[in-house]
């Protein structure tokens, strides 16, 4: 556990590094709108970062009395002042940006950038490896390939899409591409991503009637199915063939049989068709007991 705890703070102390590298050489960019962008992302890591030295202090305080934490705890302490001293920088530059004069000595009002923010909710990096290129088709599609955003536009979304231990994922550069990169490499285990797809179709457990039930073993498999599409593996023949016979086994009994009677040709029977199949089972029984319970009631 002490391990554990004192890797997180190394990490952190990383991280205080490079922001105030970041605050010594920082350059406004072409924009008041961008740099103001740039520096509450800024300042919105060094509050991240403070929550988490919060989260280490209660780790450490909770190890048994007879560890020696003196040294530990003072490595905290000096990195909570950093942190607030981060705090004030980051808000010193963003006084100058805001009281920034323009070129004829005029007084600049400075207005909020008018961000184009997509209608769909973005989608979020959480860490599960086999979601991993699901989030970034669906993020490339909103964010990424938009043109009416810029490139620091691009990367404060990208950044406030990362969650729980993603949003430590360092770049070389502050710049969309670099972060990208560096999620790509984080998330580079393809072989691994594949087996935890494939063990999660051929470990569904058994389903009842329940119309929630069945909706749900739809739902996975065309999920897991997804994820692996977008790793460039392509269905065929053999591969339908082998989920059917597969999920046919993890449905009801009578589910099976009318399955069966609907396709009594000796054609090898799709994945679609069974899951059409299901797709209408589900939504008939869910009719069917919405009837008995209206004429019971």
């Amino acid at each position: 556990m002490l391990q554990k705890v004192n890797r997180l703070l190394g990490t952190i102390k990383d991280r205080v590094t490079r922001l105030n590298k970041a605050t010594e050489s920082y350059e406004p960019p072409a924009t008041p709108e961008e740099s103001e962008i740039i520096l509450n992302q800024k300042l919105q890591n060094v509050l991240e970062l403070n929550a988490r030295m919060k989260k280490i202090l209660a780790d450490y305080l909770d190890l048994p009395e007879s560890t020696n934490l003196e040294e530990s705890l003072n490595g905290i302490y000096t990195m909570e002042e950093e942190i607030e001293d981060l705090q004030v920088k980051f808000k010193i530059l963003l006084t100058k940006h805001r009281k920034a004069p323009n070129a004829d000595n005029v007084p600049m009002t400075v207005h909020k950038p008018k961000l184009k923010i997509p209608d769909l909710p973005l989608p979020e990096f959480s860490g599960k490896y086999e979601e991993y290129e699901s989030s970034k088709t669906q993020f490339m599609s909103i964010i990424g390939n938009n043109e009416s955003l810029n490139d620091t536009q691009k990367y404060c979304y990208l950044k406030a899409s990362l969650k729980g231990d993603e949003k430590l994922i360092e770049s070389t550069q502050d710049t969309f591409q670099s972060l990208l990169s560096a999620l790509d490499t984080h998330y580079e285990k393809k072989r691994a991503v594949i087996d935890t797809l494939i063990t999660n179709l051929l470990s569904l457990g058994k389903v009842n009637d329940s119309p929630r039930e069945l909706r749900n073993l739809v739902d996975i498999v065309k999920r897991n199915l997804r994820a692996l599409e977008n790793l460039k593996l392509s269905r065929n023949n053999l591969s339908g063939a082998l989920l059917v016979h597969i999920l046919e086994r993890k449905i009801d009994s009578e589910s099976q049989k009318l399955f069966q009677m609907e396709n009594k040709s000796s054609e090898i029977l799709s994945l679609d068709c069974f899951l059409n199949f299901i797709d209408r089972t589900h939504i008939l029984e869910g009719i069917n007991k919405n009837c008995t319970t209206t004429v019971n009631s």
